[in-house]
């Protein structure tokens, strides 16, 4: 895979329409550390890809569990079966693995990518995504400013008592 960096951040960036950078580090650091990598191809030439991982833990939860991290398939070759084949090999991969559960993220807005997860047999969970610096409030609408609550000191106020003045 790692000889196919190139062409997944071509994909990518035919995807997410997002222009790639010349030298994208974090993807070869993504790529390095993930352990389950899947390459479709087509006349020899790479249309599709899945990065995934298996994390042994979760936070209240000790069970592996299977993350699909990031996954592309060339817009000139979607709605062919490309994705759902990466989907369900990878997924084959964690089962392989003994993993029975399985996560990836969604951004709120994207119903494309959803119901293709949908498709495999994800669904919503209960868990709550809580985001915090530059991309926390990527395409939300500002929130109504609320007014912050009274905060009350549990303890007495210091007094202090000076020469009084006449």
């Amino acid at each position: 895979m790692l000889q196919d960096l190139e062409r997944i951040l071509e994909i990518d960036e035919r995807v997410t329409k997002v222009p790639r950078r010349g030298a994208d580090n974090d993807l070869w650091r993504l790529l390095a550390e993930t352990t389950t990598c899947f390459g479709a191809e087509s006349d020899g030439k790479l249309v599709g890809f899945v990065l995934a991982d298996v994390r042994p833990w979760e936070f209240g939860n000790r069970a592996h569990v299977g993350w699909i991290i990031m996954l592309g398939v060339d817009p000139a070759h979607q709605k062919k079966g490309v994705g759902r084949l990466l989907g369900e090999r990878v997924l084959e991969e964690f089962k392989r693995q003994g993993v029975a559960e399985f996560k990836t993220l969604v951004d709120e807005g994207d119903d494309g990518l959803r119901k293709y997860f949908e498709a495999l047999g994800f669904r919503s969970a209960r868990e709550v995504v809580l985001r915090m610096g530059d991309g926390a409030r990527r395409g939300k609408a500002k929130p109504r400013r609320k007014r912050a609550p009274a905060v009350r000191s549990r303890t007495k106020p210091r007094t202090t008592r000076g020469p009084r003045s006449r």
